[in-house]
């Protein structure tokens, strides 16, 4: 039940989980939809073809799978640690909620209003508005910063920082294990 060009979830298994989620809200439960819009999407099909598109469908897939997974993957063995991420549309950290390892709480740093508040409805996922500075490692330390100001983390803890960011104008995607000083 996965699509056979991406491998994620069909039509058909999206709408399963769905009312699996809803099912566990009844029960105090929580759960989290992804929804990622390409914008100008149709443009590439038009100007390019469609194989061109679905390439490209192909690869975003694979570097959205491979951060996330990465991420989740390394918070679940460092017992105590917490994940963060940058995100100026929601997308890294509403693909964190649906993944995360159950004792890993993630923060979500976006210097949008309106992300803010979509954030805020996931689960597990504490938003925070903090403006992103044009240097990645600028606001990665700002938001270290942060959480320490506020007693969200604290010396010695273990911060998993997932991130897609934009260098030197080639998207780069980062998974970085910090101990925080």
């Amino acid at each position: 039940m996965t699509d056979k060009l991406t491998g994620l979830p069909n039509r058909s298994l999206f709408f399963e989980r769905l009312q699996h989620g809803i099912q566990r809200t009844n029960h105090g439960e929580g759960y989290a939809v992804l929804f990622i819009d390409f914008d100008r999407f149709k443009v590439i099909n038009d100007s390019l073809g469609h194989a061109a598109g679905d390439e490209l469908l192909i690869q975003i897939s694979r570097r959205l799978q491979k951060v996330l997974k990465a991420a989740v993957v390394l918070a679940g063995q460092l017992p105590g640690s917490k994940i963060m991420t940058f995100t100026r549309h929601g997308f890294m950290a509403q693909g964190l909620a649906l993944l995360r390892p159950a004792h890993s709480p993630i923060f979500a740093f976006t210097p949008s209003l309106q992300v803010l508040r979509q954030l805020r409805l996931l689960r597990a996922v504490e938003p925070i508005l903090l403006e992103l500075a044009s240097d990645p490692n600028e606001s990665i330390e700002n938001a270290l910063a942060h959480l320490r100001r506020v007693g969200l983390a604290a010396p010695g803890d273990k911060i998993v920082i997932a991130t897609d960011i934009v260098a030197e104008d080639r998207l780069v995607d980062a998974v970085q294990l910090r101990t925080l000083r």
